[in-house]
């Protein structure tokens, strides 16, 4: 495929993946929050972070690097032999965390205030997520995108389906909903496993150099990403930890668009980083849709932050649309600040990946500190505070390093901004009116169609691009589909 083909193809697919996922967790996070209290959504939140957290850990960055190097590989016995080393060593790691896990149960269950039984669960859950992990990192270095959306199907319908069924028939508790996450978990490898071939020794070198670095980078990423659910219990509550995760997972959705223009043009950064000219191509897409689907979300977020928050949970949970506002504009910040250290790392920039990480960890002492004296508003302050300088910082290096021009047109930044503000003017309009929330949700969706008209007429869109998408879609809809 040509780049433009490969990026339509990767978009296509990863967007059905992207917009499933999250629709996933919102309609989870929608039914534990009618069903448990707050505190039994702040057990659950926690354990899951933690699950996660130690996958992570004994993944030991392999993944990642993965599926750099297999975008690079065009020998597919070395593809094999890459994914030989990776899944021999995860399966030894993720086992040893797992028996270390349960170990340690007794400690784990004190500190982080979780029932036993959970901390047994996450100790399943380690190798079932750390070698579907390897696989998923196999099929996207070979941009088998069609592949991993059928996998996140079959996963997430099952954990959705067998929670609605307990929600009807028995009381949702943070243990049972866990059951299902380390049961389908594990049956999803069905869908993405590939048998390894044989392994190549002077091939690890090369592996494991790249590892280090994404191990390095992600471990400070899952611990920003872990750190409030052990920090708000430890200072605060279960419960307070719980009205922070309705808010996170709210924020979360301005992520959408990013993720999936990120998961498309990763592999086509490796695959072209010695042509600068399709860098730079390539990352100027990357920034300008960001910046378009991201902000309009982002303003929606802080007008409508009461009615999101209680679309998607109870009263019990209104404290929580106080933190909506911090949370979804440092959310912003934290996913451009990860997406161009991402880009950095497919380029081989791995000294800046590594330098830039290690300056995001202020991030921790912030959070204890306001945390400690502002509560979970602290909290969501922090990512606002720390993630606006970095992120900034990163696209510096980024542009300085590569001596990639960020393209800024005038006339089509004064239509972009233009655009902006009477999406805003729609919004605070639409929230001032008193009607009925479906018609409300009628005249917000009007109030993005005039954003992204205004946007087409005055050529900030390209109408090629709208042209091709629109047609590859339809193109992929008649038949790619068919051989899911």
């Amino acid at each position: 495929m040509k780049l433009r083909e490969q990026l339509a193809y990767n978009l296509f697919f990863l967007s059905l993946n992207t917009f499933f996922l999250f629709g996933f967790v919102m309609v989870l996070k929608i039914i534990l929050a009618k069903f448990m209290s707050p505190a039994d959504l702040g057990i659950f939140s926690t354990a899951l972070n933690i699950a996660y957290f130690l996958s992570f850990l004994s993944l030991f960055g392999l993944p990642g690097a993965l599926n750099k190097l297999i975008a690079e590989e065009r020998n597919f016995r070395r593809v094999k032999a890459y994914l030989s080393i990776t899944f021999r060593f995860v399966l030894i790691t993720s086992i040893t965390f797992a028996f270390i896990t349960a170990l340690l149960s007794g400690l784990l269950s004190f500190y982080l205030k979780l029932p036993r039984t959970i901390v047994f669960l996450i100790a399943l859950f380690i190798p079932a997520t750390a070698i579907f992990n390897v696989f998923y990192a196999f099929n996207y270095g070979l941009q088998r995108m069609n592949r991993l959306f059928i996998s996140n199907v079959f996963r997430y319908s099952l954990i959705l389906a067998s929670v609605v069924l307990l929600a009807f028939l028995y009381r949702i508790t943070p243990t049972i909903v866990f059951v299902a996450y380390v049961l389908f978990f594990s049956l999803a490898v069905l869908f993405v496993f590939e048998k390894p071939g044989r392994e190549i020794s002077k091939l690890k070198k090369r592996l494991f150099s790249f590892s280090l670095t994404n191990f390095i980078s992600a471990l400070v990423d899952n611990v920003i990403s872990v750190a409030p659910f052990i920090i708000i219990p430890l200072l605060i509550t279960q419960q307070a930890t719980g009205i922070f995760s309705l808010a996170q997972s709210a924020s979360r959705l301005i992520f959408i668009f990013s993720i999936i223009l990120l998961q498309s043009t990763f592999p086509l950064f490796s695959r072209n980083y010695r042509n600068k000219t399709r860098i730079s191509r390539l990352f100027n897409f990357y920034l300008k849709y960001t910046l378009i689907f991201s902000l309009p979300l982002i303003l929606s977020f802080i007008v409508f932050q009461d009615a999101i928050v209680l679309l998607l949970s109870s009263y019990e949970y209104l404290d929580a649309s106080s933190l909506v506002a911090p949370l979804t504009i440092g959310f912003f910040f934290m996913i451009l600040f990860r997406h161009t250290s991402s880009i950095l790392f497919s380029l081989g920039k791995i000294r800046d990946v590594v330098n830039l990480k290690l300056i995001s960890l202020v991030f921790i002492p912030v959070l204890i500190t306001l945390t400690y004296y502002y509560g979970v508003f602290g909290a969501s302050l922090s990512y606002l505070l720390v993630f606006s300088f970095v992120s900034i910082f990163s696209l510096y290096v980024l542009v300085k390093e590569e001596k990639i021009g960020i393209r800024f047109d005038k006339k089509q930044t004064f239509a972009f901004i233009i655009s902006l503000l009477i999406f805003l003017f729609l919004q605070l309009i639409i929230d001032f009116i008193e009607a009925a929330l479906t018609y409300k949700l009628i005249l917000i969706l009007f109030s993005f169609i005039v954003y992204f008209k205004s946007l087409i007429i005055s050529k900030v869109i390209s109408k090629n691009d709208v042209e091709f998408f629109t047609s590859f879609i339809l193109r992929n809809l008649k038949l790619k589909l068919q051989n899911l």
